[in-house]
């Protein structure tokens, strides 16, 4: 019985999120604001329903690349 009640309130609630999904639109943004970055998620409901399709990140502050060391080593006989 209780499997039952649990599988009814699952799919209600599919129901009312993919309602949700339409109400809001095809297409938005949600953008996560860091002191060191910012990061935005881009959202289309006709490409993924349930997640980002894009990912795109800024960083405020330029990224330091370090640079590659090498070594000659010749060995006397």
């Amino acid at each position: 019985m209780g499997v039952i009640i649990f599988l009814y309130i699952f799919v209600k609630y599919l129901n009312v999120m993919s309602i949700v999904v339409k109400d809001l639109g095809k297409k938005w943004e949600q953008i996560f604001d860091d002191p060191d970055e910012t990061i935005i998620w881009r959202y289309d409901t006709s490409k993924n329903k349930f997640g980002p399709y894009e990912v795109e990140i800024k960083y405020k502050r330029p990224v330091v690349k370090t640079k590659k060391v090498t070594r000659k080593v010749t060995l006397n006989k």
